[in-house]
């Protein structure tokens, strides 16, 4: 599989996946690809209510004791949610939560060893952030600012609804106003004086892209992703108008979200971490302090400690001296999967930021964790591929891992990829490999072909630099078919391993996220575009002669068989018959947990590689009946 299905974490609250576009008759039907089990997860949205600290463990709402503020410890956990959790608010006995494509759900918290899930309103996109005023909840979804009338909190309805011109990333609620992060369309002020009629008032386009607000006083405060943290007067909400600014980031880097403490503003931005922000002059921001804990997602403040969730952990930063604040104590081990392969039965779940995850699925109903390989010193690793008794793991180096033992993989060598590795394939004697000078330090783009007759010791046979950054590719015969950043399929004749020569190269509409070969067929996840079946029969001039238009963001692709095991990010997974290549048609479906981008199939279970939510397990159950008329296809 493919490894270049590598969103930074924080560019998921911008780039949120479609969950609607099944076919219309799959909307007629039952899932028959449920749900079996779920673990692990980023840990997102952090919230301190008294004595207790709200965050998520991926689709699961989690409650912590701050009983010794330094060091958190767990209490209890939900049982998946059927979403990734972004956002929480804590009122009373209730918790209320953002949880992605699983829209609103309401927590009953009053026992905190035993949070239960008592009610849910499907939001009409993926929500993100909540405010709770009244008897209403505020959500910020991609769709615009849902309003849900919470006085019955097990019965939730829908009480008005706002579009917004960008996606809705953030909300906050003052005075009969609702101030919304609406992403590339910046800060939008909705008068929300009456719920079921919200009705957009005034806005102030940021310069980059709004992902957090916070409003105190006559000012509201945005985390406006690389443009650092505006402050903008809303004394007159119908013109909001920019006063002040502070922090100047990275290029890469970009701010996510934030909350206001008397004179201090806290800002979290990603490849940078906590930023204390004096803002006693809000024309005249002063970043004051900065704890450089990786990544900054979220953030809340409680006496002398910031509490930030980091995907891996709640990071507890001192602020006894808002000039120097640093890193003092931490709960929590969370991890993401954007790839999986299956090693002597064990599921390798891996993510760039998490490393490698080994998962024992003896007992699908109850998976758990075997073994933890992250490199050392730390870098980021992208896809796995197994030769033998070794496997090798594409990252800043080519990692050799023996997998004599497969639930403990241990590193034999390292060998330097001069650059980042983002794909592996192997076949015979040989590694592809797909290399990315956009996503670290500069280094070899393209194609490089290793020698492998002992996978401990990898050799470079032959390279070709000039076909550009991969994101993918897929190995066949005497062929490569490499995914081109940005879009498009170089396909790489690599008869001759010293020397490969580019055979052709076959444009596309989107942007590529994955790749599988079979006989004379290829299969591309496209995102937006589908799943594209390409005729390949001529290698050097291949045909597009199917796509599966399924009208979601398609991230990844796996075959067994004459099934096309297809993950539709934020709208789960969908299983095609593909038995004839030009008449493909939809048999199996199903929700995951989080945004699935890979699938590793073994009998009838699935394991999805569900990104922020971890891996979940669902088990495929007798095939749909569908008509061929009504196959949602498109010929080229």
């Amino acid at each position: 599989m493919t490894g270049r299905r590598y969103l930074s974490l924080l560019l998921v609250v911008g780039a949120l996946l479609s969950v609607s576009g099944l076919p219309a008759y799959a909307q007629e039907t039952t899932a028959n690809v449920e749900f079996v089990s779920q673990i692990g997860g980023a840990i997102l949205p952090v919230v301190v209510d008294g004595a207790y600290l709200y965050t998520s463990v991926g689709p699961r709402l989690t409650v912590l004791s701050l009983a010794n503020p330094v060091s958190p410890a767990e209490m209890g956990r939900t049982e998946p949610l059927g979403g990734g959790v972004w956002a929480i608010e804590v009122i009373g006995n209730y918790a209320y939560l953002a949880a992605g494509q699983a829209g609103l759900r309401v927590v009953n918290v009053s026992d905190k060893a035993a949070p239960t899930a008592i009610g849910q309103y499907d939001t009409d996109g993926y929500a993100s952030d909540v405010k709770v005023v009244g008897n209403y909840a505020y959500v910020a979804d991609t769709a615009g600012l849902q309003i849900v009338d919470i006085s019955s909190p097990t019965a939730p309805a829908g009480a008005g609804f706002l579009p917004t011109a960008g996606s809705c990333n953030g909300v906050d609620v003052m005075g009969g106003y609702a101030y919304l992060a609406a992403g590339t369309a910046g800060l939008r002020v909705v008068d929300v004086s009456d719920p079921a009629a919200p009705a957009e008032v005034g806005f102030y386009d940021t310069p980059a892209e709004a992902n957090g607000i916070t409003v105190a006083g006559n000012y509201a405060y945005v985390a406006d992703g690389n443009g650092g943290l505006r402050v903008v007067d809303v004394s007159n909400p119908a013109t909001p108008s920019p006063v002040g600014q502070a922090l100047t980031l990275e290029d890469d880097d970009y701010t996510m979200r934030l909350c206001v403490i008397g004179d201090y503003a806290y800002v979290t931005a990603v490849f940078s971490g906590l930023h204390v922000v004096d803002i006693t002059s809000p024309s005249a921001p002063n970043p004051i302090g900065n704890a450089r804990v990786l990544p900054g997602l979220d953030v809340d403040v409680s006496g002398t400690y910031a509490y930030m969730g980091s995907a891996l952990a709640v990071r507890v930063i001192t602020l006894t001296n808002p000039r120097s604040p640093y890193l003092v104590g931490a709960w929590g081990d969370g991890w993401m999967a954007n790839e999986v392969a299956l090693v002597g039965g064990h599921p390798y779940a891996l993510a760039p930021e998490t490393g490698v995850r080994v998962l024992n699925v003896s007992t699908p109903a109850s998976p758990s964790l075997s073994s933890t390989y992250i490199p050392n010193p730390y870098h980021r690793t992208w896809s796995f591929a197994v030769a033998g008794q070794y496997g090798l793991l594409a990252g800043r180096y080519l990692y050799t891992l023996s997998l004599a033992n497969p639930a403990n993989p241990v590193e034999a060598r390292r060998t330097e990829a001069y650059g980042y590795a983002v794909d592996v394939a192997i076949q015979g004697a040989y590694a592809y490999v797909a290399m990315n000078d956009s996503v670290g330090e500069e280094g070899q783009r393209g194609l490089r072909v290793m020698n492998i007759p002992n996978p401990v010791y990898p050799t470079l046979k032959g390279s070709l630099t000039t076909i550009g950054n991969g994101v993918g590719l897929a190995v066949q015969d005497d062929y490569v078919y490499f995914l081109v950043e940005g879009g498009g399929i170089s396909v790489v004749n690599v008869a001759t391993p010293n020397a490969p020569t580019q055979a052709t190269f076959y444009a596309t509409d989107n942007d590529l996220h994955d790749i599988a070969l079979a006989g004379d067929y290829a299969y591309v996840a496209a995102g937006n575009g589908g799943l594209l079946i390409l005729n390949i029969s001529t290698p050097a001039a291949p045909v597009e002669v199917r796509r599966f238009a399924s009208g979601m963001n398609v991230m990844g692709v796996t075959l067994v068989g004459d099934r096309a095991y297809v993950a539709v990010g934020a709208a789960g997974v969908q299983v095609l018959d593909i038995s004839n290549p030009l008449l493909p048609h939809l048999i199996g479906w199903g929700e995951t947990q989080g945004e699935a981008h890979d699938i590793a199939v073994e009998g009838d279970y699935l394991y999805v590689a569900d990104y922020y939510s971890g891996l979940t397990v669902m088990q495929m159950g007798s095939e749909l009946a569908i008509p061929r008329v009504w196959l949602p296809m498109i010929r080229k």
